[in-house]
């Protein structure tokens, strides 16, 4: 049919206590720290300044865009030594036959709150980004994005370029909330960084020039 199929295999402010690993590690199925030998406890980070801001969408520089990877997933993550996409939320994704389009299908994930992620929800966050200003900050290949159900979406592509796959990196919001963030600055609803999460953590608590917490 012409289609190609792909499938995938920190940091925070001044002081950041990514608190509880071992809870962390029981999240992803992994043994505690006192099955294994390996230290428990908070980790804590020492980093010069405040990330600008935890809005997935928005996102900029390096401090900012470490954080909220930790907080919320992309579809995709760049493997950290090859640059190569890696599934996050999506499972798998498949190109069309002239490689302008992908129809992402989700793994099974769930919100912090205990709701399911769905293709809204990610489909929202990529029209959240692609409509974003600056524009620098958007995605620069993703033209549309479109839920067909629960678990899938297609994303429509300006042209054939494996580039694209990076734009699926952004953090997928509640769908709800994505839809708050479109447009400018100066229209988007201001973010609430107590968002519900897809990632390892979730925000503790947040004193601008002194503290971070993740949990």
């Amino acid at each position: 049919d012409g289609a190609r199929r792909a499938r995938g295999g920190g940091t925070a402010a001044p002081r950041v206590h990514a608190a509880q690993r071992e809870a962390g590690d029981r999240r992803r199925g992994r043994p505690d720290g006192a099955a294994t030998g390996a230290p428990t406890g908070p980790v804590v980070i020492a980093l010069r300044s405040d990330p600008e801001g935890l809005d997935p969408i928005r996102a900029a520089g390096p401090l900012a865009r470490n954080t909220v990877r930790l907080l919320w997933q992309g579809l995709v993550m760049p493997d950290a030594r090859t640059g190569k996409p890696l599934a996050g939320l999506a499972d798998h994704w498949d190109w069309s036959a002239d490689g302008t389009a992908l129809t992402v299908t989700l793994r099974a994930a769930r919100w912090s709150d205990g709701r399911p992620v769905t293709g809204r929800d990610a489909a929202a966050s990529l029209e959240a980004a692609r409509r974003a200003a600056p524009p620098a900050s958007a995605p620069s290949h993703v033209i549309s994005a479109t839920a067909l159900d629960d678990d899938r979406l297609l994303v429509g592509l300006a042209s054939r370029d494996c580039r694209a796959m990076t734009d699926l990196a952004v953090g997928v919001l509640p769908e709800a909330v994505a839809l708050r963030a479109a447009g400018s600055p100066a229209d988007a609803a201001p973010f609430d960084p107590t968002t519900a999460t897809t990632g390892d953590y979730r925000l503790g608590a947040w004193q601008p020039d002194r503290e971070l917490r993740l949990e």
